[in-house]
């Protein structure tokens, strides 16, 4: 575990740099680009015979193609949005899912647990944490003990059965249930999403497996 964490570590310092050389202000990237060849278009078609010309509009639009679908992906992203409309670049789709989503992540009144509404920041965020301190920060003393003997007389988990329930994980399993972790899903606290280990599979894959298996 220590050394994929080490790995991960190291990988992310790369990406991180990859980001700020290749994504950085994306937004204005894409429209430099639009622009570029937007002007190498014009320029194309006041002078139709120049062949450099011609040249240099084909280079503009491939450019323009890949700074445009690095935006349109990482607005995908932002607003979790996993489809498009067929022929709609959908930029302003994505604005408005991003907003939409933010007004729908926050919480601004709510009801505690003694019925009483609570609309300011404080209230709420309070009465979150109480009612979740109660649930899992606290014991119970009152509560009813099981009977052995009621419990004896329903089906009961045997030999063999405990045999599987107590059996190693393989490393099939593993791989079976991080592949079925959808690639949008948010990252976990490493930062790298189900989505960089399916594809670096051929690299981390052992290591991952080792490490999961050296926790369970």
């Amino acid at each position: 575990m220590f050394i994929l964490i080490n790995k991960l570590k190291r990988v992310k310092l790369a990406l991180k740099e990859l980001n700020k050389v290749g994504f950085t202000d994306i937004q204005a990237a894409d429209l430099r680009a639009y622009q570029t060849m937007v002007s190498a278009q014009t320029a194309m078609h006041n002078n139709p015979s120049n062949q450099s010309f011609a040249d240099a509009e084909l280079i503009a639009i491939q450019e323009y193609k890949e700074k445009h679908n690095a935006y349109l992906a990482f607005l995908s992203q932002k607003a979790k949005l996993s489809w498009l409309k067929d022929g709609d670049e959908n930029t302003s789709l994505f604005h408005q899912s991003i907003k939409t989503r933010k007004v729908q992540n926050q919480v601004y009144s709510i009801y505690d647990m003694q019925g009483e509404w609570k609309d300011t920041a404080d209230g709420v965020s309070k009465d979150f944490l109480d009612y979740y301190k109660m649930l899992l920060g606290s014991t119970s003393d009152n509560r009813t003990p099981v009977n052995k003997e009621v419990v004896q007389q329903g089906p009961v988990c045997l030999d063999h059965h405990k045999a599987i329930l107590n059996a190693p994980y393989t490393t099939d399993e593993v791989k079976k249930a991080l592949f079925s972790i959808p690639g949008i899903k948010a990252p976990g606290p490493d930062g790298f999403g189900s989505y960089f280990y399916k594809d670096a599979w051929h690299i981390v894959g052992d290591e991952v497996i080792a490490a999961i298996l050296d926790m369970l």
